[in-house]
């Protein structure tokens, strides 16, 4: 596991798109809680990643540190969480900002046997909806008296609903929604329990 965590870090901070993605199964379903309830498939997420790579400027680095992370393996399925920092690094080094995220991975071995990210989940620590909330909130009371009251209520708006986590999940139709049903058998007790 430690392979892919350098692996992630790596591609990110050299903004490769599709070593980033080449991490993950072609499957793969992505829980961001930034604007998309998920992604889910490789095309998703490059188009995700790609979009977030292009909002960073040229100059600037983003560096992935993992704390406590934790992983259960087993022979062809795997867990990993951690505790995520994402900072913003500038060419001379100095760290510019930074978000610390929870992250959780699922992993699977593909057929040539090398771990695959089945479904991430990423959500961002209070702390960091906190100082996005509260910035939208500056700049909607800065916003010109000319644009109204409404306006800037409506700015705020966008930018909380683009940053807060989803509540609920979106809108289905009955005729979309799919019975999943599982079965279950008892494993054999292992001997000596």
């Amino acid at each position: 596991m430690e392979e892919m965590l350098t692996a992630y870090a790596g591609a990110v901070r050299a903004k490769d798109i599709e070593g980033l993605v080449g991490l993950y199964t072609d499957d793969v379903r992505n829980f961001d809680l930034w604007s998309e309830w998920s992604y889910d498939g490789k095309n998703a997420l490059r188009a995700m990643v790609s979009e977030w790579f292009g909002s960073l400027p040229d100059d600037e680095v983003v560096s992935v540190r993992f704390d406590d992370v934790r992983t259960q393996a087993g022979t062809d399925v795997a867990a990993v969480s951690a505790f995520t920092t994402f900072a913003a690094v500038s060419p001379e080094g100095t760290e510019l900002r930074s978000m610390n995220n929870r992250l959780t991975w699922v992993l699977r071995k593909d057929g040539d046997g090398a771990w695959k990210i089945a479904h991430e989940h990423t959500s961002p620590r209070r702390e960091t909806r906190e100082r996005c909330s509260s910035a939208a909130n500056d700049a909607a009371r800065a916003a010109s008296p000319a644009q109204g009251t409404s306006e800037a209520r409506q700015l705020v708006s966008t930018v909380l609903d683009s940053i807060e986590p989803l509540r609920k999940p979106p809108e289905t139709a009955d005729s979309e929604r799919k019975e999943v049903h599982f079965s279950f058998r008892a494993l054999p007790q292992p001997p000596g329990l």
